[in-house]
């Protein structure tokens, strides 16, 4: 790398530059499975090409790449509702939005990438396939859609536990209600006692 803009491309190239290189998919998905059952985080596996079965030359190609677009397969860009008036001219800013899509599962998805390089196959369980490289694992709670399902799933455990305490409320006053009766009872059965010994007494005397 030329030294004069090694720091610039290393920073523009940072998550590719840490790609890490696997011998096959047998490999990456278990390299993924790892991610997903051990630490925390997310990583990008690069499949060797004499591996990758890609359907396309790694000498380059510019033409646009056909898309499957099966029912199966939901372009990302009909999955969010962009606001602030974008439109559609996010899709020109985020590669990643224009060229996104959801499969129905992983091999799917998979075949799907290594048809189409320039285009993201997202499968249900999380990873992302996109030429030859699959990435996955449990990403970090950071970012704002991170942050507004936090605060979504406080608000659901909120509202679980205000409905619980509503609940304990209810059973306390029932309780509650029932000690007094039992109270009740039990003076007006001392009363009736006390009385019957004074009438006993009387007689005796």
């Amino acid at each position: 790398m030329n030294g004069e803009y090694e720091s610039v491309v290393d920073e523009f190239l940072r998550d590719e530059l840490n790609f890490i290189v696997v011998k096959s998919w047998d490999s990456a998905h278990e390299g993924v499975r790892l991610l997903k059952t051990g630490v925390d985080g997310r990583a990008t596996f690069l499949v060797h090409p004499e591996d990758s079965q890609a359907k396309f030359s790694f000498a380059g190609d510019d033409s646009v790449p056909h898309h499957n677009t099966a029912q199966t397969i939901v372009p990302l860009r009909n999955c969010i509702r962009v606001l602030d008036g974008f439109g559609r001219s996010l899709e020109a800013i985020l590669p990643k939005l224009r060229e996104g899509y959801v499969a129905p599962d992983s091999e799917t998805a998979r075949s799907l990438a290594l048809e189409n390089p320039s285009a993201f196959f997202l499968a249900p369980t999380g990873e992302c396939f996109h030429n030859v490289t699959v990435t996955g694992g449990r990403p970090g709670a950071e970012g704002p859609l991170a942050l507004k399902r936090e605060v979504r799933e406080t608000q659901q455990k909120l509202g679980e536990i205000e409905r619980e305490l509503g609940q304990a409320e209810m059973r306390a006053a029932t309780l509650a209600k029932t000690l007094a009766d039992l109270t009740r009872t039990l003076d007006a059965r001392s009363e009736e006692r006390r009385v019957t010994c004074l009438l006993y007494t009387s007689r005796c005397v």
